[in-house]
């Protein structure tokens, strides 16, 4: 199986933006972790592509945050639809 493997663990140098990041036309994939697993939105699978374990959301910039402890360090979705390697930038 393929898939790609959310790890947050990017800093902007900008600061945080004004509002929650929305998908445009270049957008394949789309997740604001705000009181879900589930992707924002996603040209492929939304779902992750094993269950989540336990999920813990805290207060966030905009809405919730997820939580990520040591046992559970990210998530998995596939890469079919949400994520080309030929091309593209991930941003987080």
């Amino acid at each position: 199986m393929v898939g790609t493997a959310i790890l947050p663990r990017a800093v902007r140098a900008d600061g945080a933006p004004d509002a929650p990041y929305e998908a445009d036309e270049h957008t394949l994939f789309l997740h604001h972790f705000d009181g879900a697993t589930t992707a924002a939105f996603a040209r492929g699978n939304a779902e992750p592509t094993s269950p989540p374990g336990e999920q813990q959301f805290v207060e966030g910039v905009f809405g919730q945050a997820l939580v990520f402890t040591r046992s559970e360090r990210g998530l998995l979705f596939g890469t079919p639809g949400n994520y080309d390697p030929a091309q593209g930038t991930i941003e987080l």
